[in-house]
């Protein structure tokens, strides 16, 4: 099992960089975006939690999954980088666990895809735990 829990975790973070991909692109496309459920997915990232200092939070997620992969490629050959992807994996999660609790108890909206981001991304920290 502990062989193929960094394919996983590989393959979690290549969906999370392309789903927080897909996601960001509606903004440029005038929202005509599909979501999963409804058009909630465009409301919730259209409001003000959609933005963290101005950024998108999409864009935001294609940045951080994109160096997340880096370290966690580089943390096969150095140790050091395996603290560092922990680290960064618990902040991932703090910001999950935070858009979650948003969408469900403050929009009382939900968005598909970012759940999606929200759940794999929860995900890949408890295998990265699991990973020596």
């Amino acid at each position: 099992m502990k062989k193929i829990i960094p394919y996983i975790i590989i393959t979690l973070i290549i969906i999370n960089i392309l789903i927080s991909l897909y996601v960001y692109y509606p903004i440029f496309d005038d929202g005509k975006g599909f979501c999963l459920t409804g058009e909630s997915c465009l409301k919730v990232q259209g409001s003000k939690y959609g933005y963290l200092l101005g950024i998108p939070v999409s864009l935001i997620g294609v940045i951080a999954f994109s160096i997340l992969l880096f370290i966690y490629i580089k943390s096969f050959k150095n140790d050091r980088y395996k603290l560092y992807f922990k680290i960064l994996s618990l902040i991932g999660v703090l910001f999950s666990l935070y858009f979650i609790y948003i969408q469900f108890f403050v929009l009382e909206m939900l968005c598909s895809f970012c759940l999606i981001v929200d759940s794999s991304t929860i995900i890949i920290f408890l295998l990265a735990l699991v990973r020596r």
